[in-house]
């Protein structure tokens, strides 16, 4: 599968119920894979880059508040209400 958004060296595996799987490859480097599972459960072999800072991981409380995790640019973790 190519187009919408993948290389010619990428590939999209379907597999339902289970999921989604997205493979990509680079010449002369192994596969790095990305998963979605039916339970909602997200794995990577790599890194996870947010290159926009007003996006990011956002987590919920027990009493479903919904959090933004921030970074400062000294490093510092912060939280803001999304």
């Amino acid at each position: 599968l190519t187009g919408a958004g993948l290389s010619s060296q990428g590939r999209l595996l379907v597999s339902k119920p289970s999921g989604l799987t997205i493979q990509s490859y680079t010449t002369g480097t192994s596969a790095a894979t990305f998963s979605v599972e039916a339970d909602g459960d997200v794995t990577t072999a790599g890194d996870i880059t947010c290159t926009d800072n007003s996006k990011g991981l956002i987590l919920k409380s027990d009493n479903g508040s919904s959090f933004r995790l921030t970074v400062s640019d000294a490093g510092a973790l912060g939280t803001e209400p999304s």
